[in-house]
C-alpha cells in the first residue's frame, strides 16, 4: 500500500516536472476547477445569520424588487358603439360583453402581459389606473380591457424569500472570496511573460 502510494507521488512529480499540467488544457482545466472548489468551499461552510441577510437585503432591494403585477379583464362585443358604452362605465353595457376565457384572471408581470396583449397593449392596460380600461378594435365589434387591479412593484419582507436572498448572498460571498484567493496569489506571485528576463 505505502509502495503504490510512494509510486503515484513519484509519477505525478514526474508529471509536474514534464510541465503535463500546463500543457494538457483537461488537466490543467481541472486543477484550475478543484482550486476553486476548495477556495468556495472554506466560504461555504461558514453560517449566515439574520442580520447579515436583512442587511443584505436592504442594500440590494432591487435584485429582489417584485415587478408590478396587474389583474386584466377582456370582454368582448359584437357592436363597437356597446363596446365604447362600456368603456366609459356603462355597467349595463359592460355586463353584455363576453368574458375572454383564454385571458387569465390572476395577476400578471408585465413580462407575461406582453405575452399576452401584446407589448404596445400591454404598455398602455400598465399606464392605467385600477377600473379603467381600453378599446381594443377588431374586425367585427371590439373588445374592452378593463385593468381590474394592480399591485405595485414592491421589494418582499426577509421571511418571503430568506432562501432566495440566502442563495445570492452565499453565491456573492464565494465570489468574493474567490477574487480575493486570486488577488493575495497575484501579489505574491512572481509572473514573466514568456521571452522576458525575470527580475533580479
Amino acid at each position: 500500500m505505502i509502495a503504490r502510494l510512494v509510486d503515484e507521488e513519484l509519477l505525478l512529480q514526474q508529471g509536474l516536472t514534464l510541465g503535463l499540467a500546463r500543457q494538457d488544457s483537461r488537466l490543467r482545466s481541472q486543477l484550475v476547477q478543484e482550486v476553486i472548489r476548495q477556495v468556495v468551499a472554506q466560504s461555504a461552510t461558514a453560517s449566515v445569520d439574520e442580520v447579515a441577510l436583512t442587511e443584505f437585503l436592504a442594500q440590494n432591494a432591487g435584485y429582489f424588487r417584485r415587478p408590478a403585477q396587474y389583474r386584466v379583464e377582456r370582454r368582448i362585443f359584437e357592436d363597437r358603439a356597446l363596446a365604447q358604452r362600456a368603456l366609459q362605465g356603462d355597467a349595463a353595457a359592460l355586463v353584455q360583453g363576453v368574458v375572454d376565457v383564454e385571458l387569465p384572471g390572476s395577476l400578471l408581470g408585465e413580462a407575461r402581459l406582453r405575452d399576452y396583449l401584446g407589448s404596445a397593449l400591454a404598455a398602455r392596460i400598465a399606464a392605467l389606473a385600477s377600473g379603467e380600461g381600453v378599446l381594443e378594435p377588431r374586425a367585427r365589434g371590439a373588445a374592452v380591457l378593463r385593468l381590474v387591479a394592480r399591485e405595485p412593484a414592491a421589494t418582499p419582507v426577509l421571511a418571503e424569500i430568506r432562501a432566495q436572498v440566502e442563495s445570492e448572498y452565499r453565491r456573492r460571498r464565494d465570489e468574493a472570496a474567490l477574487a480575493d484567493y486570486v488577488a493575495r496569489l497575484r501579489r505574491d506571485a512572481r509572473l514573466v511573460l514568456e521571452g522576458e528576463e525575470p527580475p533580479g
